[in-house]
C-alpha cells in the first residue's frame, strides 16, 4: 500500500495527514492534525518504555522471520510448479515424437517458454 497518493482532494484531509505522517522518515514532523499529534505522543511514550522496546523488537523479528518463511514457501511452490510444467511438456513432446524439442527446451529457456505457450502450460 502506498502513502504517496496522487488524489488528496478526493479523500478526507485526516487520511491525507495520517498517510503523510506514516510515509515520513521521522515521527517528529510538525503537524496541525490532532490525531497525528496523538499518535506521535503515543509512539514517543512507547519508544521510551524499555519493556515495550523489547516487545517491539521481538515482534519485528518475528515478522521478519514470517516473511522469510513465506518467501521460502513461495520459492518451493514455484519450483514444484515449474517441475510439474516441465514434466507435462516432456510427456506431450514424447507423445508427438518431438525428442529434439525436448533437448532444445532443456538447453534454451526461451524455447521452453515458447513450447509452454504452444501447449498452454
Amino acid at each position: 500500500m502506498s502513502t504517496q497518493g496522487t488524489n488528496p482532494s478526493e479523500v478526507p484531509v485526516e487520511l491525507v495527514n495520517f498517510l503523510k505522517y506514516v510515509g515520513q522518515d521521522t515521527d517528529e514532523a510538525e503537524t496541525n492534525d490532532d490525531y497525528v499529534r496523538l499518535l506521535q505522543e503515543q509512539i514517543k511514550r512507547i519508544k521510551q518504555n524499555r519493556d515495550w522496546e523489547g516487545k517491539y523488537m521481538l515482534l519485528e523479528e518475528m515478522m521478519r522471520d514470517e516473511r522469510e518463511e513465506g518467501r521460502q514457501e513461495g520459492r518451493e511452490e514455484g519450483r514444484q510448479e515449474g517441475q510439474e510444467r516441465m514434466s507435462q511438456l516432456i510427456l506431450l513432446l514424447l507423445k508427438q515424437n518431438r525428442n529434439e524439442d525436448i533437448a532444445k527446451a532443456a538447453a534454451d529457456r526461451d524455447y521452453q517458454e515458447q513450447l509452454f505457450k504452444e501447449f498452454n502450460l
